[in-house]
């Protein structure tokens, strides 16, 4: 930790190498996550200006300041933690929370070690890279989205250029060629500067990206960035929030039509068939676990709507009723294509363990149902 100074009570959660996460409600409510598990510390703050003390103690480090005119700050702390502060009058009190950076980027091969998923979905994964595939990584808040971006673009070839988009700097790629953009907000009114994620996307096409990585696609920058997916910039991934792969669906027919323009739902769906080739959904356990719950392919746009097709799902099994993943049978087309690719794809990656079936708790197939 860069940090020498002292910040109160969550000073040692600042110094430990264990804790992802500081979460301060007020001066009496300290919440902490240390090795995955969410706890409340028994620490408090002496006072409200305790508390604004330290806050802005941190934002003077990252060259940011709180005002009535700006209750609300989201900046980059030196280690490269992300903090984000919230006071008075848009909360009862101040409140921020600090999400700490991983040591080191992770491959999939200790994220599958981890049991975020299998071995063969690590391989299945890194097949799909190799093979240009479009990719949204899906799931809520603080589920692992970001440290599954990262393991996917350390298997980007390393003659290929990025670009990564973020609004605060999370993206980490062991990569020679990378270009890392972020959004820019500087005052307010008709005077401010506004650097949007639609701006960096539009702006990242001149660059000569072969692949685009987006931290988060949450507005109209989506139309933007599925039109990159079908000129030419295969092999882009970004991660979106989402609780089920129909759900993204839905929320990227959503936040297209928050770009402003009157375009068809049909039309939007085709786009988004054409765009996206795979959802990675992410989930986090009660135990504090993050892992991949399910691996499904767009095959389509079928009588109005995407289609989609479990390629790998994670479930109770049938008969022996352990937790595991599981490869449902299908095979997307990529893999087909793989081996006249010159890439090899090994024989039993969606062969399923002799005494398994179909998980118990997997959903049933995606309905092809409007959105809400």
């Amino acid at each position: 930790m860069a940090f020498i100074e002292d910040f109160g009570p969550i000073t040692p959660y600042l110094a430990s190498n264990d804790v992802s996460e500081v979460m301060v409600n007020g001066p009496n409510k300290i919440f902490v996550e240390q090795n995955g598990k969410l706890f409340q510390a028994d620490r408090k703050f002496a006072t409200e200006g305790e508390l604004l003390r330290v806050v802005r103690q941190l934002l003077t480090l990252a060259g940011k300041t709180l005002s009535p005119q700006m209750p609300m700050v989201d900046c980059r702390l030196s280690d490269g933690s992300r903090m984000t502060v919230t006071t008075p009058p848009v909360t009862a009190q101040t409140s921020f929370t600090i999400r700490r950076p991983t040591s080191r980027a992770q491959d999939l091969a200790e994220l599958a070690a981890r049991g975020a998923m299998s071995a063969a979905m690590a391989e299945f994964l890194r097949i799909a890279v190799l093979m240009r595939q479009n990719m949204l990584i899906a799931g809520g808040t603080s589920c692992g989205k970001t440290t599954l971006l990262n393991a996917l673009a350390g298997t980007i070839p390393k003659t290929q250029r990025l670009v990564t988009i973020e609004d605060t700097f999370e993206i980490s790629v062991p990569h020679p060629n990378w270009v890392a953009m972020e959004t820019v907000f500087q005052g307010r009114g008709e005077g401010g500067t506004i650097i949007d994620m639609r701006t960096l996307v539009s702006h990242a096409l001149h660059l000569r990206p072969d692949r685009i990585l987006l931290g988060e696609v949450r507005g109209g920058e989506a139309l933007d960035v599925l039109q990159a997916m079908n000129s030419g910039h295969d092999g882009s991934i970004a991660t979106i929030h989402a609780s089920s792969p129909q759900d993204v669906i839905s929320r990227l027919e959503t936040l297209v039509l928050m770009a402003g323009y009157e375009i068809p739902l049909t039309a939007i769906r085709q786009q988004i068939s054409r765009a996206i080739h795979l959802i990675i959904q992410m989930r986090r356990t009660p135990e504090g676990v993050r892992q991949v719950s399910a691996i499904t392919e767009v095959t389509g746009f079928e009588e109005g709507h995407v289609a989609l097709q479990d390629v790998f799902l994670s479930g109770r099994h049938k008969t022996t009723g352990q937790m595991g993943y599981f490869p449902t049978g299908h095979q997307p087309t990529f893999i087909r294509l793989a081996s006249s690719a010159g890439v090899m794809v090994p024989g039993n990656l969606f062969t399923a363990p002799a005494t398994a079936s179909i998980p118990v708790s997997a959903p049933a197939p995606y309905p092809n149902t409007p959105p809400h």
